[in-house]
Protein backbone atom coordinates (compact mmCIF):
# COMPACT_ATOMS: atom_id res chain seq x y z
CA UNK A 1 0.00 0.00 0.00
CA UNK A 2 1.31 3.44 -0.82
CA UNK A 3 1.96 5.69 2.20
CA UNK A 4 -0.79 8.17 1.39
CA UNK A 5 -3.32 5.75 -0.06
CA UNK A 6 -5.02 5.21 3.32
CA UNK A 7 -5.95 8.86 3.66
CA UNK A 8 -6.97 9.05 0.01
CA UNK A 9 -9.21 6.01 0.50
CA UNK A 10 -10.68 7.44 3.72
CA UNK A 11 -11.43 10.75 2.01
CA UNK A 12 -12.79 9.19 -1.16
CA UNK A 13 -16.47 9.93 -1.61
CA UNK A 14 -16.72 7.35 -4.36
CA UNK A 15 -15.53 4.42 -2.22
CA UNK A 16 -17.41 5.32 0.98
CA UNK A 17 -19.99 7.90 -0.05
CA UNK A 18 -21.66 8.41 3.34
CA UNK A 19 -18.44 8.65 5.30
CA UNK A 20 -17.30 11.99 3.96
CA UNK A 21 -19.95 13.78 6.02
CA UNK A 22 -19.08 11.98 9.27
CA UNK A 23 -15.59 13.12 10.38
CA UNK A 24 -15.36 10.70 13.33
CA UNK A 25 -15.90 7.69 11.08
CA UNK A 26 -13.46 9.04 8.51
CA UNK A 27 -10.80 9.32 11.23
CA UNK A 28 -11.54 5.74 12.30
CA UNK A 29 -11.00 4.50 8.75
CA UNK A 30 -7.72 6.39 8.51
CA UNK A 31 -6.50 4.95 11.82
CA UNK A 32 -7.49 1.39 10.95
CA UNK A 33 -5.92 1.72 7.51
CA UNK A 34 -2.62 2.67 9.12
CA UNK A 35 -2.62 -0.35 11.46
CA UNK A 36 -1.00 -3.57 10.21
CA UNK A 37 -3.24 -6.39 8.92
CA UNK A 38 -2.51 -8.77 11.83
CA UNK A 39 -3.21 -6.09 14.41
CA UNK A 40 -6.41 -5.07 12.62
CA UNK A 41 -8.14 -8.47 12.54
CA UNK A 42 -9.70 -8.30 16.04
CA UNK A 43 -11.14 -4.89 15.20
CA UNK A 44 -13.08 -6.04 12.11
CA UNK A 45 -16.25 -6.78 14.07
CA UNK A 46 -16.14 -3.24 15.45
CA UNK A 47 -15.61 -1.80 11.97
CA UNK A 48 -18.56 -3.79 10.60
CA UNK A 49 -20.76 -2.51 13.42
CA UNK A 50 -19.64 1.07 12.76
CA UNK A 51 -20.28 0.70 9.03
CA UNK A 52 -23.78 -0.66 9.71
CA UNK A 53 -24.52 2.22 12.08
CA UNK A 54 -23.22 4.72 9.52
CA UNK A 55 -25.46 3.21 6.84
CA UNK A 56 -28.45 3.38 9.20
CA UNK A 57 -27.69 7.00 10.06
CA UNK A 58 -27.33 7.90 6.38
CA UNK A 59 -30.67 6.25 5.56
CA UNK A 60 -32.36 8.27 8.30
CA UNK A 61 -30.91 11.49 6.90
CA UNK A 62 -32.13 10.85 3.35
CA UNK A 63 -35.51 12.36 2.50
CA UNK A 64 -38.33 9.91 1.83
CA UNK A 65 -39.26 9.45 -1.82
Amino acid sequence: MKPNSASKRANSGSERPGWTCIPELRRLVMILSAIGENERRPLRAVVVAVEMEAARAESLLRPAK
